[in-house]
């Protein structure tokens, strides 16, 4: 029989650089087939006209619905009705003035709900967006908590508005308006009565908060 040498030192060097280069080939080609996968899923995440898993608009589930499933969970659940409901507030003397529950940013519309729903993990970044996707698998997400506000501008524009009002019913010398401080006071017993905008203004937006929608 005959006798095989053994590999040299060279020889053997050059299989080791030969499985390393195989080897790295592999782990290259297995990191870019899985970066292309997720890639992937996060562009049909993202151009997928249905809403994340786990979403709500103030409280109604819409998870995974398209935009007219949304629209269609939200009125059934009286999302309008809910819009719909202004608050009233009373001032001295039987003057009232209304806040809009849209404007004032308590509530979206019914379309700005359904909007909303999709806007969320729906962004121009497909990579965000798929981190907010395996986030809303796990946990819930209200979007009304990260795209709405209380407009606290328009409340004390119609505050103003029922301020002006109150002033023009009763445009005697019984009541002293200071414009700067925007503060209402009643002349006839000092300090019987004080009307505060500003105060008032707060006052509204958490009786509002609290889903209150009359202030006495």
């Amino acid at each position: 029989m005959g006798r095989h040498s053994a590999p040299s030192k060279k020889q053997r060097s050059r299989a080791r650089f030969f499985k390393f280069k195989l080897g790295l080939a592999i782990i290259l080609g297995l990191l870019s087939v899985s970066i292309t996968a997720v890639t992937v899923w996060a562009f049909n995440i993202t151009n997928s006209d249905e809403n994340f898993p786990n979403v709500y608009v103030g409280g109604v589930y819409v998870g995974g619905m398209t935009e007219a499933e949304t629209l269609k969970a939200l009125e059934e659940a009286g999302w309008q009705e809910r819009a719909d409901e202004d608050m009233l507030v009373k001032l001295p003397c039987d003057v009232s003035f209304t806040v809009d529950a849209v404007d004032s940013g308590i509530i979206f519309s019914l379309e700005d709900a359904a909007a909303y729903a999709h806007k969320y993990g729906h962004s121009s970044n497909v990579y965000g967006n798929l981190a907010k996707y395996l986030k809303s698998k796990r946990n819930p997400v209200d979007v009304s908590s990260l795209y709405g506000g209380i407009d606290k501008e328009y409340i004390r524009t119609q505050v103003d508005m029922g301020i002006a009002g109150f002033m023009e019913k009763t445009a005697d010398t019984a009541y002293e308006h200071d414009s700067e401080n925007g503060v209402i006071r009643m002349m006839k017993g000092a300090g019987q009565m004080q009307i505060d905008a500003q105060r008032l203004t707060e006052q509204i937006a958490a009786s509002m908060a609290r889903g209150e929608r009359l202030l006495e």
